[in-house]
């Protein structure tokens, strides 16, 4: 079960520093539409600031409460989904990829946050 957890938590992390790296490059290149690339880096960026903190943080793990980083990541979704309402198909599957964030991000926190 350890090895379970400790797999997905090393995919998740690749995941989302893929994402982020993806989402902050085609806001770099001015990709349109922004806004579904800014919702993504948002969902992309909050679990893996959380989890950063986590591991090089000196304060005790149980200090550092995950509700703001959830709701970042609940914003970004909400962002992609309304930039794909607006735009229709010119976002791509970017709302699909940030909800694949939001998932692994509540997965973890039921799962893993024990």
């Amino acid at each position: 079960m350890n090895f379970l957890r400790s797999a997905f938590i090393s995919l998740f992390l690749l995941i989302l520093v893929l994402l982020s790296l993806y989402a902050g490059l085609q806001l770099w290149r001015n990709m349109s539409p922004w806004m579904s690339w800014l919702g993504l880096l948002l969902a992309a960026t909050a679990p893996l600031i959380y989890l950063a903190i986590q591991r090089f943080s000196t304060k005790r793990i149980e200090a550092i409460q995950p509700i703001g980083f959830s709701a970042v990541c609940g914003l970004g979704v909400a962002i992609t989904m309304a930039a794909n309402w607006k735009h229709g198909n010119a976002t791509g599957i970017v709302h699909i990829l940030a909800g694949a964030c939001l998932i692994g991000w509540l997965v973890y926190l039921k799962w893993c946050k024990k």
